[in-house]
């Protein structure tokens, strides 16, 4: 079935592409031959589901830039006030996600790496926490920061937070 639809949109797509190539208005061109590249878009993505990020990369692109800015090599600002209130509310497993998903834009971060480490280590994760530890030592250059992140495997497993609302 997935085939046979695939097969369908590409016909389309293709038919509509040149459609638009045959000339016609200017509005008509612009809107046949967009409809044609989505339609195409769509059956590959139906051929080949592994295409979906390199097909979907320009329209995440354009959302991030509007959300974050024109650089795109810039991340996005450390935002932890979630994790926070799930750690506050006792909702430790998304307080960990929420940690894991700053640390992918800020590895280097420290108070991402020990508040997740904490946050580990109250859920009984230590090996996580460990290799959390390690990675963050690998990457952070300050000594003041090191040792902080040295104290995390050391302290209390859920430290207190401040609120921020």
């Amino acid at each position: 079935m997935r085939w046979l639809a695939a097969g369908a949109l590409l016909m389309i797509g293709f038919g509509m592409v040149g459609s638009a190539a045959a000339g016609g208005s200017q509005m008509s061109i612009f809107g046949l031959g967009l409809f044609g590249i989505a339609s195409t878009l769509g059956a590959v993505i139906l051929l080949a589901p592994e295409t979906v990020p390199f097909a979907t990369r320009p329209l995440t692109g354009f959302i991030d830039r509007l959300y974050f800015g024109d650089s795109w090599r810039e991340p996005p600002p450390v935002d932890l006030k979630l994790a926070h209130i799930y750690r506050m509310e006792g909702n430790l497993e998304d307080a960990v996600w929420e940690y894991a998903r700053a640390r992918e834009s800020h590895p280097a971060n420290p108070q991402v790496l020990s508040e997740g480490i904490l946050t580990l280590r109250a859920l009984g994760r230590d090996a996580e926490a460990a290799r959390w530890l390690r990675a963050g030592l690998r990457r952070v250059r300050d000594a003041e920061d090191r040792a902080r992140l040295e104290r995390s495997m050391t302290e209390p497993a859920v430290a207190p937070v401040e609120r921020f609302f």
